[in-house]
């Protein structure tokens, strides 16, 4: 089935909707939502994608023809985690601009990146299988430091308390840099839970 995402130009202007092999393809900018779910003690909440067995953001998506980045961020959230979003408590704290070329791909993506603070010691995911293999809860303040390089002992833990018996690496693209991807969004929530 085809996909047609909700597409832009570098100011954001919306254009037609494109099949999405063609978008990455082609590099035509386009709409993505991420959602970085957090707790009251500094938790923050990565799936582990079924893909490629890497930690990334709580919930994330493509926005699709017609549809704004909130809507996706409610959607995506829903599918991935079996989580519902209260759209009072979403935040958006930024819009980020990111483009990456390679040979084989043109990814020129802004992605809106929101948070949400949910219960602490939530554990009623009910994780899509084909995209989510499990969720993993880690001390943002300890992740933070990790990647840079500060003497922290970064311990996750899967959501029902277990430590892991291996730390797991953060899904990163060709090109990217995990304190450049993660870091300003770790910093945001450490700063919220102070």
């Amino acid at each position: 089935m085809t996909e047609m995402l909700h597409c832009c130009d570098e100011n954001l202007k919306t254009i037609e909707a494109v099949d999405r092999d063609i978008v990455h393809k082609e590099g035509i900018w386009h709409k993505t939502a991420h959602v970085w779910l957090y707790d009251d003690e500094g938790f923050v909440y990565f799936q582990v994608r079924a893909d490629a067995d890497k930690l990334y953001t709580s919930a994330s998506g493509h926005v699709m023809a017609g549809e704004e980045p909130i809507n996706t961020a409610y959607r995506e959230t829903a599918e991935e985690l079996g989580f519902q979003l209260d759209p009072r408590k979403l935040e958006l704290i930024e819009v980020d601009a990111w483009k990456l070329d390679t040979e084989v791909k043109h990814d020129h993506a802004f992605a809106y990146i929101y948070l949400y603070k949910i219960p602490r010691n939530y554990d009623a995911f009910s994780v899509n299988p084909d995209e989510v293999s499990d969720i993993v809860k880690i001390k943002a303040r300890d992740l933070l430091g990790y990647l840079l390089a500060l003497p922290f002992e970064c311990e996750q833990y899967n959501v029902h308390n277990k430590k892991l018996k291996h730390n797991k690496d953060l899904l990163l693209m060709e090109g990217e840099i995990s304190i450049l991807k993660y870091g300003r969004i770790l910093n945001a929530i450490t700063k919220k839970v102070q």
